[in-house]
């Protein structure tokens, strides 16, 4: 976690990726979402895991996907009683996506784009 921080302070001032296009990968947000579902619905349960792949389809399909899963995982948070191990699990996916919700909804933009583009070359 700690990491995170200190890759993420120097890309933010590190004038050598003043130019760069900053996301978050698909696939390292779906992580952090699977650990949501995890702290919101417990280990191996199905509410959670429709949830998960609801939640995953999001990210992929809409652009302002992760918006959206951010959005329901403050809504749980704030509706809802957990152990402590829980609630400090689902806390640390809620400041993932709050910190990292605009780099992930470009991220499905890419993913999009790309996408279409591959799509057009088959035809």
């Amino acid at each position: 976690m700690e990491y995170g921080k200190s890759i993420r302070k120097e890309v933010d001032t590190n004038p050598l990726f003043a130019d760069f296009e900053k996301i978050i990968d698909f696939f390292h947000a779906s992580d952090h979402l699977s650990n949501a579902a995890e702290a919101i619905f417990g280990k191996d349960n199905p509410d959670g895991d429709a949830w998960y792949e609801s939640k995953r389809s999001l990210l992929l399909e809409d652009e302002d996907g992760a918006e959206h899963v951010y959005r329901s995982m403050l809504y749980y948070q704030q509706n809802y009683k957990y152990s402590k191990e829980r609630r400090d699990a689902l806390k640390r996916e809620v400041v993932f996506f709050k910190n990292n919700k605009d780099f992930a909804d470009k991220c499905h933009a890419v993913f999009f784009n790309a996408n279409h583009t591959n799509l057009r070359e088959l035809r």
